[in-house]
């Protein structure tokens, strides 16, 4: 018997190492690729920018998947969860529009507020970083929100779990869940 904290957490573990090391191999055939100029990376990106964008993207795929988890735990039932998943990637390709935002100008206040918004901010921080030169600070305050987020969602689906596991055989009403 695990708790559920333990289960989700070796789900992500298990999950997580079979998509970075996709991600890795990825990464090397761009390198191998595209990355012949000096101080350049996969697709002539500077190498300063892919670091720095490395942990926006971990940190996102880690809060996107406790979503996708969550929406799991609620609905298990296949037809539900196939049309919530479905809504829930739609809702995760939203952030793509922020790049109207940021494109034209990238220290707005609205491409400030977009790339340090915990579910904006793994896909619009990076490309932000690949236009422009973005202060520290708005870097460390998007990775410790992002984390924070992260945190919370972690929290809330091992609680969503342990609820469904306490309501075998009925239906997942919010009230019940509550």
């Amino acid at each position: 018997s695990t708790t559920p904290a333990q289960f989700i957490g070796g789900k992500m573990l298990g999950l997580s190492t079979l998509v970075m090391g996709q991600a890795s191999l990825a990464l090397v055939g761009g390198i191998l690729v595209y990355g012949n100029e000096p101080g350049s990376g996969p697709a002539a990106l500077p190498l300063h920018v892919i670091l720095a964008a490395i942990p926006y993207l971990l940190l996102g795929y880690l809060g996107f998947s406790l979503t996708m988890l969550a929406v799991a735990a609620i609905f298990p039932t296949l037809k539900e969860n196939f049309q919530l998943q479905f809504f829930m990637r739609m809702v995760i390709l939203t952030p793509l529009v922020g790049v109207l935002f940021i494109l034209p100008n990238p220290h707005s206040t609205a491409s400030l507020v977009l790339t340090i918004f915990p579910l904006t901010a793994p896909l619009l921080m990076p490309f932000r970083m690949m236009l422009s030169t973005v202060p520290g600070i708005q870097i460390v305050m998007g990775l410790g929100l992002l984390l924070l987020w992260d945190g919370v969602q972690f929290w809330l689906t091992a609680r969503l779990f342990r609820a469904h596991s306490l309501l075998t055989g009925r239906t997942a009403t919010p009230r019940a869940l509550w």
